[in-house]
């Protein structure tokens, strides 16, 4: 072959190639038309391809990406996805509630708005102190801008998200086992004494049984084997000041609304 030759075909394989590219990608895509993916590479697969679709700004179908991966695996992660504006490394939980968040706010739909909600609460309940807390105020606000009922006030001690509270006579309480679980602080039970001892900086801070607070209003209680705390009173004991955010209905315990956790 001629050197002349070789400059002619140069393009030519150049051409082809690209073309067998893109044939390749038509087709992985075309495998996701609805069936769920068939392993753990085609499952990160989609997660790569529902983190491009909503870089290009398609939410539709990286939410529908996100959600064939979330179904293969709730857990599923690229540890290695490196990208500065992705804050969870690819983590499927948190990436689809973002997709769904964005959907709700570009088509002002409320059903991927409660979806979202829902993602970061579960999330959450396995990494309680990420900076996913932020992402569920935030999307909590949009819910209540949009007229739409919010659930049960959301807890967050020290930057970790430690559920839901109840309201009993206008007073909102936890169980103290989810705020011990969800900050790492152990807990311990004393049955003769009907205390619970939940270690606080490297000091035991106790809660009994019927003990009432200062006001002589809120009191601990033990239902079916769970202590139930009233906020006030555990951010009382524990020496940390209460926030409360009013549109997003959540209170924070030792850190402000809109603060990052560290």
């Amino acid at each position: 072959m001629t050197p002349v030759t070789r400059g002619r075909r140069l393009p030519f394989v150049a051409a082809m190639l690209a073309v067998g590219v893109t044939v390749c990608q038509v087709t992985a895509r075309v495998a996701w038309a609805g069936a769920a993916p068939a392993s753990l590479e085609e499952a990160q697969q989609l997660l790569r391809e529902g983190f491009e679709a909503r870089g290009r700004g398609d939410l539709e179908e990286s939410v529908r990406l996100y959600e064939l991966a979330y179904a293969f695996d709730p857990s599923l992660r690229i540890e290695w996805f490196e990208a500065p504006h992705s804050r969870y490394k690819l983590a499927v939980e948190g990436e689809l509630a973002i997709s769904c968040r964005e959907l709700a706010r570009q088509t002002r739909k409320i059903e991927p708005l409660l979806r979202a909600r829902a993602l970061f609460e579960r999330a959450l309940a396995k990494d309680s102190g990420t900076i996913l807390v932020e992402d569920l105020r935030l999307t909590r606000q949009m819910i209540a801008d949009a007229g739409a009922p919010l659930p049960e006030p959301a807890v967050v001690v020290t930057d970790h998200y430690c559920g839901v509270a109840r309201v009993e006579n206008g007073r909102h309480t936890i169980e103290l086992r989810q705020v011990a679980n969800a900050t790492g602080l152990p807990l311990a039970w004393n049955a003769q004494e009907r205390t619970a001892c939940l270690k606080w900086r490297d000091r035991p801070v106790a809660f009994r049984v019927d003990e009432p607070s200062e006001a002589g209003e809120e009191r601990v209680q033990l239902r079916e084997g769970r202590v139930i705390v009233p906020l006030g009173l555990l951010s009382s004991k524990l020496g940390l000041e209460m926030f409360w955010d009013e549109k997003a209905r959540m209170a924070y315990l030792g850190s402000k609304p809109g603060a990052l956790p560290l």
